[in-house]
């Protein structure tokens, strides 16, 4: 199916007419389209029904009654959804203001950032601790999610990849869910989640995996795709670099989760089976020189967190 152009285009803009063409610009299990002052996103719902991102948008909205920079949904309704079909496929999609931003730069990769992104976390944490939704809009459980079962993918082999991923599973759900430090969280945190605008304002976006999970997770997740990072390198110190910054962000709007601390590094090891079993599904076959250096580092970092846990 050519996403990015033909009959499947033309569908689409006659089905949703959004104010310019739209000009596909991201497609992995989204399919994400810019169409000038407007960010059309079709989620299938094979993956996700719609339910769900009417759940996302509806945490969205009340993210945004306290925190303006977050990315907003077009128009009065903050749940709004559309369906489009074609052929076999079905999609909910969902229409968003565009930011007006750009990605962070390398040279700004640095300890006055991780404060910021802390500090960021940790206001989401704080107003969304309150958040109390009708039945009909609360979130997932973090065990409950898409995201949960992308473990199906991982393959059968020496390492052991299934039975490591249900020790994982064992030792996050044994987490006491208490209120100060369990609720709604974004567990998606990374450079290519938000874009820092024309004023210097971080603003974040893609609420699509939003669950009610650990807020020590949102922090690990963040550490994770920091890692991976091509602007942090492969010291061996970043971790506490990255923390150490991180942490005097996060606590000038929430207090620091030091009782998890030690959760960490299963929290690491869970998000990189989570995304080592998503890049099984998306590149099954033949992969490309680049995509098979990315899931090499993907691999190495899960032996990285694996071998002092000793699972």
């Amino acid at each position: 199916m050519h996403y990015g152009q033909g009959p499947f285009l033309d569908a689409l803009y006659d089905a949703l007419v959004p104010p310019s063409p739209p000009r596909l610009i991201r497609s992995n299990t989204n399919l994400i389209y810019d169409c000038g002052d407007l960010i059309l996103r079709l989620t299938p719902c094979s993956f996700r029904p719609a339910e769900d991102v009417t759940k996302e948008l509806h945490w969205l909205h009340d993210v945004g009654e306290h925190l303006p920079d977050v990315v907003r949904v077009e128009g009065d309704d903050p749940t709004r959804t559309q369906p489009f079909a074609f052929a076999d496929e079905h999609f909910t999609v969902t229409r968003f203001v565009k930011i007006e931003g750009r990605p962070i730069q390398q040279q700004e990769w640095n300890a006055d950032h991780f404060q910021r992104l802390g500090q960021l976390a940790g206001s989401l944490h704080r107003i969304e601790r309150a958040y109390a939704p009708p039945a009909e809009f609360d979130l997932p459980e973090w065990d409950r999610t898409p995201e949960a079962c992308l473990a199906q993918h991982l393959p059968e082999d020496e390492r052991e990849l299934p039975r490591l991923n249900k020790r994982v599973f064992d030792v996050m759900q044994a987490m006491p869910r208490r209120a100060a430090t369990y609720g709604p969280i974004h567990y998606d945190l990374h450079a290519g989640n938000y874009l820092i605008t024309p004023d210097g304002r971080m603003v974040l976006f893609d609420f699509e995996n939003s669950c009610r999970g650990h807020y020590i997770n949102d922090i690990a997740v963040a550490l994770y795709y920091a890692r991976l990072q091509p602007f942090s390198g492969d010291d061996d110190g970043f971790d506490d670099a990255f923390l150490a910054s991180f942490w005097k962000g996060y606590e000038q709007q929430y207090a620091v989760p030091t009782g998890e601390m030690e959760s960490i590094p299963w929290l690491l090891l869970n998000r990189g089976l989570i995304v080592y079993g998503y890049l099984q599904k998306i590149w099954p076959g033949e992969r490309s020189a680049e995509q098979q250096r990315f899931i090499v580092r993907v691999e190495r970092g899960i032996v990285r967190v694996r071998k002092p846990l000793g699972v």
